[in-house]
């Protein structure tokens, strides 16, 4: 099981980096009919960051020589992989990409390929998606923002809410909605919430793998774990966001307490609290949780990323 592999892998990033990039792609399913991918070089078009587009076959967006040509789109979804910071790629975050894609019909998602610590530490990871982000305005109509919905599971919904707060200290406009699952986003807490000892045993995140990691992402310095931990950013004026964990994950109270922070800053909130479900189990686990219960998650967000970009959401989040 997932739970033995980690208690027992050795505690070395670069060995478990290895295995989750090399690893998780094998086990993805083969692209769905009506489903592109396209590799983004960076530099091509003006890219800042590499990456890969994942969109319905039918959208007017155009191949080109390590990339994609300038369309205007409706729905841009720009989606930051998890992988507790050093660890997974876009390619090994398909299963929920693709999906997401398939099921938007007006959406194109890109997943950049973010430097990683720990060889490029905090705050590197944010500023290269804040640069992507900057990037994909070219792709919406009048540089709209609020065509984008940015999102990611667990570091990725770190991420989405760091850059959030990188974006508001530059006076930028903000993406239409954030999409966050069982995103981490306290790196103090890696163990002393009531959930990382209630399901210690059902989840596969160990606590002392989690700090590990956290350190790496802050080049080891403790004293900036909670700087870079995104429930201590400023949350007043974020843009709507819909939040899904599990309850049988670790992180589950640090996500309900993030939760309620964001609703008392008078944030939009969407919560869902899954039951019976481990941590980033809508990426992680997709290809053998029941296809009719993933299809409904996938739909949620689906549904949340039409609301906050049509004409009525681009009304309420401007």
């Amino acid at each position: 099981t997932m739970r033995t592999i980690t208690n027992n892998i050795v505690r070395k990033i670069s060995f478990i980096r290895c295995l989750t990039d090399q690893t998780i792609p094998t086990w993805l399913p083969s692209l769905p009919s009506g489903i592109s991918i396209v590799a983004q070089k960076k530099g091509i078009n003006g890219c800042p960051v590499s990456g890969e587009w994942v969109f319905p076959s039918h959208l007017p967006v155009s191949p080109v020589d390590g990339g994609v040509s300038n369309n205007t789109l409706d729905q841009v979804v720009l989606y930051l992989h998890g992988g507790a910071f050093a660890l997974c790629t876009p390619g090994t975050h398909r299963g929920i990409t693709m999906r997401l894609a398939n099921k938007c019909d007006n959406a194109v998602v890109y997943v950049p390929n973010y430097c990683r610590p720990p060889e490029h530490p905090y705050p590197e990871p944010i500023d290269d998606c804040v640069a992507t982000y900057k990037w994909l305005l070219r792709f919406v109509g009048g540089g709209n923002s609020k065509r984008i919905v940015i999102g990611g599971d667990s570091a990725g919904g770190a991420l989405t809410i760091l850059m959030l707060q990188k974006l508001q200290e530059a006076n930028m406009d903000l993406p239409a909605g954030a999409l966050l699952l069982s995103p981490w986003l306290d790196l103090e807490d890696t163990n002393f919430s009531p959930s990382w000892h209630e399901n210690k045993n059902l989840d596969y995140l160990p606590c002392d793998l989690a700090h590990l990691l956290a350190l790496s992402f802050v080049n080891n310095d403790e004293t900036l774990l909670g700087r870079a931990s995104a429930t201590n950013q400023e949350l007043a004026n974020l843009p709507p966001l819909f939040i899904m964990c599990g309850d049988k994950e670790v992180l589950r109270d640090q996500v309900i307490t993030f939760c309620q922070k964001a609703t008392d800053a008078g944030i939009d909130v969407e919560r869902h609290i899954e039951p019976g479900m481990v941590h980033a189990f809508v990426a992680a686990f997709s290809e053998i949780i029941d296809k009719e219960i993933m299809d409904q998650w996938i739909e949620s967000m689906v549904l949340f990323i039409n609301e906050v970009t049509t004409d009525d959401g681009l009304q309420k989040t401007t």
